[in-house]
């Protein structure tokens, strides 16, 4: 993840990159689901991202239509570092619907392997082995403990769980 995000903020200047950057900061290090990211561009009656407060407020969540109440969260440091290493509010607030195609050619750049679901996935796996904390990461992502059970707990080691939130720019 670390090769990954560094390639694509190598480029961040351009402005395609540097809204392939906010999205894969969004996913990869906040744990943001890719229908609640691309609807970061509706505004804030649907996400607020607020980096001077230092929270993400998702109204629109995955299930909203049937009645899934909103989540908010903090923006961890990791995360806010990122974001301010370049204009992310600007990044964000651009279309980008083929991220996931683009993150393709962005692995292909660093030369590294990504799994089908990288990012968000990533995020709950990792975040489970660092922190062992089980009501903060269901107040980030919004899952069930049935899901965080069969799908992401013991799947990684603490160690590089720690490893992965000390990736900076």
């Amino acid at each position: 993840v670390a090769k990954l995000m560094r390639t694509i903020a190598a480029e961040k200047s351009d402005k395609k990159a540097a809204t392939d950057l906010a999205d894969a900061i969004l996913s990869f290090f906040c744990g943001m689901r890719q229908c609640e990211i691309e609807r970061v561009r509706e505004g804030d009656e649907s996400v607020v991202v607020n980096t001077e407060e230092k929270f993400i407020r998702v109204i629109k969540v995955k299930g909203a239509t049937n009645g899934a109440d909103p989540r908010a969260f903090t923006i961890s440091e990791q995360a806010i570092a990122w974001m301010r290493s370049f204009d992310f509010k600007d990044a964000v607030r651009r279309k980008n619907k083929k991220f996931r195609r683009h993150l393709v050619l962005w692995a292909k750049k660093a030369d590294v392997k990504l799994p089908k679901n990288a990012g968000r996935h990533t995020f709950i796996t990792m975040h489970a082995a660092a922190y062992h904390d089980q009501a903060l990461l269901t107040s980030l992502v919004g899952n069930t403990e049935g899901v965080r059970v069969k799908s992401y707990n013991g799947v990684e080691v603490e160690k590089n769980g720690k490893a992965y939130f000390d990736i900076k720019p």
